[in-house]
């Protein structure tokens, strides 16, 4: 008999193909997981960063306008109040027969003399600071306390005249100085003879909002700076601000950590 050598068979193992990618793709997979799950960790965190400080900017925004707009109206009402207690003494003026009979005879020794008198009565009260009468065309007829001649730049005064009624404003004087001035016609027997003007230093209500409310306050105009406190470097780098303004309107800055309201 044929001696039959034992057979040792071996067995090799050859993976499908599809088998061979299969943990490959595994592993990808997961690895895609978790590089989607930090990416949108982080989208997060920055999301809600962003909305954070958008809510936090958005609040500081909302405090400081509604601050800024009950001083605004603080400020309104200090102005309402100096005209209301100058426009209570009008008819001083309207009802005085030496006044107005010095103004149909055009005897200005007298009316000069009466203006000082009633000038110095309601300057004593704190209604008034200056008083001055002046003819329909604004030119000086008498004036307390210091005199004034020629022909007024106070649009107020041609106003009154023209319009026949009562006007109010922040004016700049003959002098430079800043007024809160009321203007009222002066009428003799039905016909129009004078222009009397009511003035307050526009100081007293700047010292007014300072008392009331603690806070610092200019005033600019539209030709430049008003300096009616201490912050004038402040009021400096915003005097370009007003001239952009409309009546009526208050803007809102933010100048070296300060907020302040124009109007």
């Amino acid at each position: 008999m044929e001696e039959r050598r034992p057979t040792h068979r071996i067995n090799t193992f050859n993976p499908r193909p599809e088998d061979r990618e299969v943990r490959p793709v595994a592993m990808l997979i997961r690895t895609r997981i978790t590089i989607a799950s930090l990416a949108a960790t982080v989208v997060a965190v920055v999301t809600l960063g962003i909305a954070g400080y958008s809510s936090q900017h958005a609040a500081d925004a909302r405090f400081a306008e509604a601050s800024l707009s009950s001083k605004q109206v603080l400020l309104e009402q200090l102005v309402a109040r100096h005209a209301s207690e100058m426009r209570a003494q009008i008819k001083a003026i309207t009802r005085d027969t030496v006044t107005l009979k010095a103004l149909r005879s055009g005897d200005l020794a007298t009316l000069r003399e009466q203006i000082v008198t009633t000038h110095n009565l309601f300057s004593a009260d704190g209604t008034i600071d200056r008083l001055h009468i002046l003819d329909p065309d604004g030119r000086y007829l008498a004036a307390a306390p210091s005199v004034f001649s020629g022909v007024t730049e106070k649009a107020i005064v041609i106003d009154a005249a023209k319009d026949g009624v009562i006007q109010f404003g922040l004016v700049r004087d003959d002098d430079g100085e800043l007024q809160v001035s009321l203007a009222f016609p002066l009428y003799a027997r039905g016909r129009l003879k004078a222009v009397a003007v009511f003035s307050r230093s526009a100081q007293r209500i700047v010292d007014d909002f300072r008392k009331n409310d603690g806070s610092d306050v200019f005033l600019l105009d539209s030709r430049g700076v008003e300096i009616n406190a201490a912050a004038e470097n402040d009021a400096k780098a915003l005097a370009k601000t007003p001239g952009d303004l409309h009546a009526g309107t208050v803007e809102l800055a933010r100048l070296n950590g300060k907020h302040f309201a124009i109007s």
